[in-house]
């Protein structure tokens, strides 16, 4: 969803019914869009705001339509004010110039892994027959402070900022066009998934490639390298990587749901926190310097 998409409190919500909406066959033969933008996106929304229809984790899949007001919080303006006012004090001022302040720019991203079992039957007498598995990914950006009416970002481009697979989801933050540049998140999750492949296939030791090391690859060569040649010497991307870690036994037998978390990020630091059914093993935490990350140029 991108672009005049004004008013709606959880634009993801909106994004889940159209992705829904896609895998429907239209009953005249037409393709379902993955990507709405302007009055379309807009009109959408309002059309399908309420009231909530429940999917198959039971979360309410609509969003609320809100004054846009609503939506600017006081922080938000002082910021836009502060340096709305420099550059027009200094329009030569280049970035960081002449102030020690830093504008807060923010991205938030999720990958989650959903467990659930299908029924068969009906309602009243249905039992569990199958442990499914789903992965998913979402981003959801604050934008660039100050930015040219009617830039996209890399929230709203799939394979950029968030991608998923059966076995890998991806969601990444930082610098939009960097990111969108480079197809991160969908660069991240295949080589992951290459690494998946070659692991569940026993192939001989010296085919091996460590998923640790695929990840920091593709974070310097694909991201970073790619940065440095176009003359853009600060490449700014984190990303968290979930991978389910099990066999596909309908039975159950296995740990299906069982999952390893990644993170690479090229910044100062990356705030990260993960949840599971149970609650001892929730955590959050910021990560900072290159610890765990790819370091910056």
């Amino acid at each position: 969803m991108a672009h005049k998409f004004e008013g709606v409190k959880n634009p993801i919500k909106v994004a889940s019914q159209l992705l829904s909406r896609s895998r429907i066959q239209d009953k005249h033969g037409r393709v379902q869009p993955l990507l709405l933008v302007s009055s379309g996106a807009h009109n959408f929304a309002i059309e399908h705001s309420g009231p909530f229809q429940p999917n198959f984790v039971n979360e309410p899949t609509g969003s609320r339509i809100i004054s846009p007001e609503e939506m600017v919080t006081q922080r938000a303006k002082d910021e836009w004010s502060y340096w709305k006012s420099k550059i027009e004090e200094n329009p030569a001022m280049k970035h960081g110039e002449g102030t020690q302040r830093r504008p807060l720019e923010d991205t938030v991203g999720a990958v989650v892994l959903i467990r659930y079992h299908s029924v068969t039957g009906t309602l009243s007498d249905a039992e569990p027959n199958r442990l499914n598995i789903c992965l998913a990914a979402g981003v959801s950006s604050g934008g660039i402070l100050l930015k040219l009416p009617g830039r996209v970002g890399e929230a709203a481009i799939y394979g950029a900022g968030c991608w998923a697979s059966q076995r890998v989801a991806v969601s990444v933050s930082g610098t939009g066009e960097q990111i969108i540049r480079a197809a991160l998140a969908r660069t991240l999750g295949e080589a992951v998934e290459r690494c998946l492949t070659i692991e569940h296939e026993h192939v001989d030791e010296g085919e091996e490639k460590d998923i640790h090391t695929e990840i920091e690859r593709v974070m310097r060569v694909n991201f970073c390298e790619l940065c440095d040649r176009l003359g853009e010497g600060s490449p700014q991307a984190g990303a968290i990587i979930l991978i389910q870690d099990g066999s596909d036994d309908p039975h159950g037998n296995s740990p299906l749901d069982k999952a390893r978390l990644y993170c690479i990020y090229t910044t100062e630091s990356m705030a990260i926190g993960h949840a599971s059914w149970d609650p001892k093993n929730s955590k959050l935490a910021t990560k900072e310097g290159c610890e765990g990350g790819y370091p910056p140029s």
